[in-house]
């Protein structure tokens, strides 16, 4: 019996999460009482956020108390799911969206019986291990910018054309949808399928953790991070102006000792690739990311926040070692940081 901590973060997940947990078969499901009712003051958490760890601090808390299995934390409008599992040492560890995603990936096209034509969507900031575990099932993998709304508009459209079907969503930002239900992305059958996938695992004695490193020994170890700069008011909007047109007009040649081999800036819509010197029109809605591809499956991109005065680097290694993917994102991070700091 799987044993789950849920918190829906003072938001409105409590009934409808809570219910389907229920109707699904889950009945070892602890609430985090202090947070369970809707509350938009938010008052035991600095951030409703169930992506950062420190919004979890009340839900480990409980996991600990009941020796749970896993953690479910929804957003306050119910749309994106944080999940915590124990890990090799028996503690509970925050999974991150680019690992939860696969992991999702994984589960539902094993379950399903793959037909041609059937696809999935990421985000162009998301990492690519999704795409990797989609195309051993004999998957299509499509990518949008970022935002839910371009996911499942190209499912849509994808949809239309006629002998395909869409099976899953994704980006790194804990966002997840499977099948059709909805045209968003969704917390609550994310939740579900979430708890599904673990009680999947430990009928076979394993954690979430252990999958994923069953994944990872499948199709390469694959590290990711995100790094966001807040740079406020005039002077910092200023600075990230700066910074975008620093990494676009002298854009950098080699990263971690590998040649830069593709660049693709998505406010001029082309794609270069700077071995064979040719550029190529990349189809989408113009907006001011830039995205560097460097090594086998390694790149990083840079883009201004939409909503909040800071800018976002993302970060993807793949390494067929541990120890070189952890060794080469963090030098990855080093050398980007270098770059940024040095436009004036």
């Amino acid at each position: 019996d799987l044993k789950i901590v849920y918190t829906p973060l003072h938001g409105v997940g409590l009934v409808p999460v809570t219910e389907v947990l229920s109707r699904d078969g889950f009945e070892s499901v602890w609430v985090v009482p202090e947070q369970e009712k809707p509350d938009g003051t938010f008052p035991t958490v600095e951030k409703p956020n169930p992506e950062e760890t420190p919004a979890l601090e009340m839900a480990l808390d409980l996991a600990d108390k009941t020796n749970a299995d896993i953690v479910i934390a929804t957003d306050p409008d119910s749309d994106r799911v944080g999940i915590a599992a124990r890990n090799g040492q028996g503690e509970m560890e925050p999974l991150l969206g680019n690992q939860v995603g696969p992991l999702l990936i994984d589960y539902v096209l094993s379950h399903e019986k793959i037909r041609q034509g059937d696809f999935i969507v990421k985000t162009v900031v998301t990492s690519d291990m999704g795409e990797a575990v989609a195309k051993s099932y004999g998957v299509d993998t499509y990518e949008t910018l970022t935002g839910f709304k371009w996911i499942c508009d190209k499912a849509m459209e994808l949809e239309r054309e006629g002998g395909k079907r869409f099976l899953f969503g994704y980006e790194e930002s804990i966002g997840y949808l499977a099948g059709d239900f909805t045209k968003d992305k969704d917390a609550v059958v994310s939740a579900m399928i979430a708890a599904e996938m673990a009680a999947f695992y430990k009928a076979k004695g394993m954690t979430l953790h252990d999958a994923l490193r069953a994944l990872w020994e499948k199709h390469g170890f694959y590290k990711d991070h995100l790094i966001a700069l807040w740079l406020e008011g005039r002077d910092g909007k200023d600075r990230i102006s700066r910074i975008m047109k620093s990494f676009r007009n002298d854009p950098p040649r080699t990263v971690c000792g590998c040649q830069v081999t593709e660049i693709a800036d998505f406010l001029t819509s082309t794609r270069t690739n700077l071995e064979r010197k040719e550029s190529e029109i990349l189809k989408f809605h113009k907006s001011n990311v830039l995205k560097f591809h460097f090594g086998d499956s390694c790149w990083f991109a840079v883009r201004p926040s939409g909503t909040e005065p800071k800018i976002k680097i993302y970060f993807s290694v793949m390494e067929r070692e541990e120890e070189k993917a952890a060794s080469k994102i963090e030098q990855m991070i080093s050398e980007v940081k270098g770059l940024i700091e040095a436009v004036e």
